[in-house]
């Protein structure tokens, strides 16, 4: 059995009669054919006729995973990270962190001094004294994520 596709596929009205044009002109009975089996033998006819004229070539096959790589849906996991990615940009607490670039020069001095007490806090405690504790306490509530 040769691969094939399934998809959906929306026509506009002048195409849906030139559909029916066509299978009038090849002599093919539309009595109990749906539009989808009509549009299917109709597009077969033309692509035969053009492969016929040399229009497009005639290809063995070989070719049909590398040519329609494009059009493949990507894997659920690929799509799944990729809207996991969306959720957590659009989630309100990530929304300033894409907004850095935009801060004043006031908050950026305020947010390095935040990370540097911070950073200090974590890796030093035993040199985090109460003043630097008086100095993040503010910071904190501005800065938390």
């Amino acid at each position: 059995m040769t691969p094939s596709l399934v998809f959906s596929l929306r026509l506009n009205a002048p195409d849906a009669m030139s559909v029916v044009d066509s299978l009038n002109v090849l002599g093919i009975p539309s009595d109990n054919l749906s539009i989808s089996q009509a549009t299917k033998i109709v597009l077969a006819a033309y692509l035969e006729q053009a492969r016929q004229v040399g229009t497009i070539p005639r290809r063995s096959g070989f070719e049909y995973t590398a040519m329609l790589a494009p059009f493949t849906k990507p894997n659920i996991a690929q799509r799944s990270a990729r809207l996991k990615s969306a959720a957590e940009l659009s989630k309100p607490a990530t929304l300033p962190n894409l907004l850095v670039q935009h801060e004043t020069p006031e908050r950026r001095q305020r947010r390095v001094m935040y990370e540097e007490l911070m950073f200090r806090r974590n890796e030093d405690p035993d040199n985090f004294g109460d003043e630097d504790l008086a100095q993040l306490g503010p910071l904190i509530e501005e800065f938390q994520e």
